[in-house]
């Protein structure tokens, strides 16, 4: 049996639904919240922070309290609630709660749940003890891993292949452990990414470490040993912005917009050009650039690009390229024709799906067609995007703030603004009298510094943050004072003398508003210059108000005075 079909024999094609994506792929989101994929059974958390699962129950993996054959329909997890993401593995499922703790369900006979002992499944989320501050949770085929809020692993379940980085594969006879035990040595990890059976760690220094299986060279160290047991740098790997492991081949994407990849590549997966292999170090994919994310399939391997286009490769036997027919392998990125607003890819063992801005979703692959293919009734709620400060007007105790809006609204439409003036620490929704595209802020104390950042609110929650920008709100200007007003033909001249206050900004002009109505700017001059009011009725009186602006905003007005025009 060659290695695609153990592989299918061992994970399985899946239950393939809309918002599935392989173990080792990370999470995508779902009309309620988000989804996850494990081999044949599929999970979403909805917005309230409880979950519903879905698909082959023989191991208890959906969490429903008992074992059956398969559910068809997304059903509630009892008890399970403050859920902030969950991780599925071949047979079992974890959540990692919004206090930082686990629970784990399902298969358990190689101690994967991480509960003490290997007993053969369990039914009902239970609270992995002793797991606390984790940041986020990956699984594996059959083992998991959780990344602390420190920056340490810790790891547990099958580890024949040294998948869990413990420094041996054996232990009292085992081939696994029951209860998270720490990775030694394995600190500032950013970011932890599973295959099969090995995983992977991307540091704060942008380098990464990677340990278990290897036979296929997935762990980039040059060889393909059967297996490291510690982990170990993947040599020459630097500037990592993000990393994807599918079931035996890994990617990196680079601070540059480049892409490496390297391990089993029969199919094309690694995006070479070829299908020879395996490949055991990084290697440049040629010609893909301006790379923003990738996910990675069994056996095949996506991008999305910075233009919102995707280009796909590897094996094709599902159509799950999304180019428009069934093919043994493509082993060079290729454009998905027609996708284009692509702002995210979630992909499965055999199929993929993409996210638009706007939300929709388009699927292909193993039980869709071979291009992408719209999902209807289907509208994706995430964060939205960043929105961007172009420019911020300071005014006394507050400030105006121009913005582009966020170019993926998250497929809802955003609702508000958050800003923080203190690096993120705390957020505030900006003034009622906020636009769509001019922001105000108000409660501010004069002649302090400011660096503030936005993000927009949809009803997904809070999305990500605006570059920052730097100001120092200003006292308003005092009133001017009229000094004398002289009616002519047709208009009035006004002497003039500048405020007491300026505010701590230059008065940059006056304007002036007759019998109350609208306001009207003159051009800045000196105090002793005289100003025209022109265009006025003779013999008619009429009232005079003035005053000065500056950065900060239009100053106090003046004491109103009358004059009446000659004929």
């Amino acid at each position: 049996m060659n290695r695609l079909a153990s592989a299918i024999a061992r994970i399985g094609l899946g239950l393939i639904m809309v918002f599935a994506t392989l173990v080792s792929t990370g999470s995508s989101a779902s009309a309620d919240g988000d989804s996850y994929y494990g081999a044949e059974h599929s999970c979403a958390v909805v917005v309230s922070g409880s979950v519903k699962c879905w698909g082959l129950n023989s191991s208890g993996q959906l969490g429903l309290g008992y074992t059956s054959d398969q559910v068809s329909s997304p059903t509630m997890v009892p008890g399970l609630t403050d859920v902030a993401s969950l991780t599925m593995g071949e047979a079992h499922s974890c959540a990692l709660l919004v206090s930082g703790s686990v629970k784990c369900w399902g298969q358990n006979g190689f101690g994967q749940l991480g509960l003490g002992d290997s007993s053969h499944s369990v039914s009902s989320p239970t609270l992995v003890p002793g797991l606390t501050d984790v940041r986020s949770l990956v699984a594996g085929g059959r083992h998991t891993c959780a990344l602390l809020v420190s920056g340490s692993v810790k790891c547990w379940g099958y580890n024949r292949s040294g998948q869990l980085g413990l420094g041996y594969t054996i232990q009292s006879d085992l081939y696994w452990v029951s209860s998270p035990t720490v990775v030694p040595g394995l600190t500032d990890v950013a970011s932890l990414v599973t295959g099969y059976g090995h995983t992977c760690a991307v540091l704060v220094s942008g380098s990464v470490k990677c340990w278990g299986y290897n036979q296929d060279g997935q762990l980039g160290l040059g060889d393909t040993s059967y297996s490291v047991s510690s982990p170990t740098v993947v040599p020459g790997l630097t500037d990592v912005a993000s990393l994807v492991a599918g079931g035996y081949h890994t990617c990196a994407v680079l601070v540059s917009g480049s892409v490496k990849c390297w391990g089993y590549n029969y199919g094309g997966q690694l995006g070479l050009g070829y299908t020879s292999g395996p490949v055991s170090s990084p290697t440049v994919v040629p010609g893909l650039t301006d790379v923003a994310s990738l996910v990675a399939g069994g056996f095949h391997t996506c991008a999305v690009l910075v233009s919102g286009s995707v280009e796909c490769w590897g094996y094709n036997y599902g159509g799950q390229l999304g180019l428009g027919y069934t093919s043994d392998q493509v082993s060079s990125p290729t454009v998905v024709p027609g996708l284009t607003d692509v702002a995210s890819l979630f992909s499965g063992h055999a199929h993929t799906c993409a996210v638009s801005v706007s939300g929709s979703v388009k699927c292909w692959g193993h039980t869709y067609d071979s291009s992408p293919t719209l999902v209807r009734g289907v509208s994706i709620q995430r964060p939205a995007s960043s929105p961007k400060i172009r420019w911020v007007a300071p005014g006394d105790a507050r400030a105006r703030i121009g913005i582009w809006a966020p170019k993926n609204t998250g497929g809802t439409p955003i609702t508000g603004y958050q800003y923080t003036v203190d690096d993120g620490v705390t957020w505030a929704s900006v003034d009622a009298s906020s636009t769509a595209s001019q922001l105000v802020i108000s409660g501010l104390e004069n002649a302090t510094s400011y660096t503030v950042r936005v993000r927009a609110v949809n009803g997904f929650g809070s999305g990500a943050s605006s570059n920052a920008k730097s100001f120092t709100p200003r006292t308003f200007a005092g009133a001017p004072t009229i000094v004398s007003l002289t009616g002519l033909s047709a208009k009035i001249k006004v002497e003039l003398q500048a405020p007491e206050s300026d505010g701590g900004s230059p008065i940059t002009r006056y304007a002036f508003s007759v019998d109350g109505g609208t306001w009207h700017s003159w051009n800045y001059g000196s105090t002793g210059t005289p100003q025209y009011i022109r265009g006025l009725r003779p013999k008619v009186t009429y009232s005079i108000r003035l005053r000065a602006y500056t950065s900060a905003g239009w100053g106090a007005i003046s004491e109103a005075v009358s004059a009446t025009p000659s004929r």
